[in-house]
């Protein structure tokens, strides 16, 4: 009898165990990433901010848009499960190339098993003849051992507007190959979308037309094609890869670029991420004692982003940052 009752104990702690363990795995499943999506709509991911702008504009309500880089920018980005769960159900991922957001974006694919997604880098499907060459390729590591190479082209091609109406047409050819019945409604929707983008152009000319001073020293090398936009100058850069302190040689050579009264630094450019640059400010002092004073101008590269703000404003969000990156410099300016 004391044998069966011993049995019988075991027999009920293990199904009890096995309930305990299966109610464990029920709370900790993870929730659909897309469980709010419309019926029917084409489910694509998008690396960075700009490109969530872009494929909203031209799919409007027939796509559900999800992006990958919010509070982190796309140079430092790791992947994770989260964000395979999300691109293992997708019907068209988006990412910008160029060496950009390589490294994340082809684990993604391998964590999420979908080597059959169609993956588009749209920087890639540029022209070459509209892509700017870096002028600083090396290797280089955030903060430890992780090292990143930037190629031979500077992937920031979002900040100049021929690129990003550019960019929106390469994404209206893309949805239409995965959804050809609203075809139509692509195309419409991208023409009036890269209309918006020609007059933000437009204005920005406008806006910055009267403004003497040209020559700029920006924050890193992200601001090339928003540059040639706008016929400004980038003297220099205080990073000189995204996430490369300046070594003190670097800051001094700054020091000196802004003493020259022939060619006049107008502004140097912090980001919002790094809104008191150390590095700048270090400048900005040093030119102080010296008597020169050179304004700090906040330019958003729009690398991240509150995901919040970003689907509440939809494809405004790039609009408006932008047209704030131009109020900002022609103050600075002026």
């Amino acid at each position: 009898m004391e044998q069966k009752r011993r049995k019988w104990w075991v027999v009920g702690a293990l199904l009890g165990l096995a309930i305990g363990l299966w109610g464990l795995a029920g709370c900790g499943k993870e929730a659909d990433p897309w469980a709010d999506a419309p019926e029917g709509a084409k489910k694509v991911v998008v690396s960075i901010a700009p490109l969530y702008s872009f494929a909203r504009a031209v799919g409007q309500d027939h796509v559900a848009i999800r992006a990958i880089c919010s509070t982190t920018g796309p140079h430092p980005y790791t992947a994770d499960t989260k964000d395979a769960r999300v691109l293992s159900r997708a019907d068209l991922f988006l990412a910008v190339g160029l060496t950009l957001d390589d490294s994340f974006s082809g684990s993604m694919r391998s964590m999420a098993h979908r080597a059959d997604l169609r993956f588009v880098k749209v920087g890639d499907r540029l022209p070459k003849k509209m892509l700017l060459e870096l002028k600083h390729t090396h290797d280089h590591a955030h903060g430890g051992d992780d090292h990143h190479h930037h190629g031979k082209w500077d992937p920031h091609v979002w900040l100049g507007l021929p690129e990003a109406v550019a960019m929106v047409e390469v994404i209206r050819d893309e949805l239409t190959a995965i959804d050809p019945e609203h075809a139509d409604e692509y195309t419409k929707n991208a023409e009036a979308y890269t209309r918006s983008l020609r007059k933000l152009h437009e204005d920005g000319l406008a806006k910055l037309k009267d403004c003497k001073g040209r020559r700029i020293i920006s924050f890193h090398e992200a601001l090339g094609y928003f540059a040639k936009s706008f016929h400004l100058e980038i003297a220099d850069v205080i990073e000189q890869g995204p996430g490369d302190e300046p070594t003190a040689a670097h800051l001094a050579r700054l020091v000196e670029l802004c003493k020259d009264k022939e060619k006049p630094i107008a502004a140097i450019t912090v980001e919002p991420q790094y809104p008191k640059s150390s590095s700048a400010r270090v400048i900005q002092r040093e030119l102080r004692g010296k008597g020169v004073s050179i304004p700090l101008v906040e330019i958003n590269p729009l690398e991240t982003a509150d995901l919040h703000e970003l689907q509440k404003e939809g494809a405004g969000w790039y609009e408006t940052r932008m047209r704030e990156n131009l109020q900002a410099l022609a103050k600075a300016l002026r």
